[in-house]
């Protein structure tokens, strides 16, 4: 009963894939992800350039390339769970 009453309470959940895929159809989501790369690699695009640096001239830090490597192919491995 409590159940049934929590998912009758009006309480909106995360969009469903086919309403992500509408919001990308916007052409101001597309320029706010944009603005927001950019301002992304504006902020951060000297520490990364510096970890790269570091990765590829100390071995003891050569595995760092495959950290961002790894980490996306977790998240695409867990991609169903993720809305949930």
């Amino acid at each position: 009963m409590l159940a049934t009453n929590v998912m009758n309470s009006g309480v909106q959940g995360l969009p469903s894939r086919p309403d992500i895929a509408a919001v990308w159809e916007d052409p101001a989501s597309k320029i706010q992800f944009a603005l927001m790369a950019s301002l992304l690699a504006y902020l951060y695009g000297s520490i990364f350039v510096r970890l790269a640096s570091q990765w590829s001239h100390d071995s003891n830090f050569s595995h760092g390339f495959f950290v961002p490597a790894f980490a996306l192919y977790i998240l695409w491995e867990r991609h169903e769970a993720l809305p949930a």
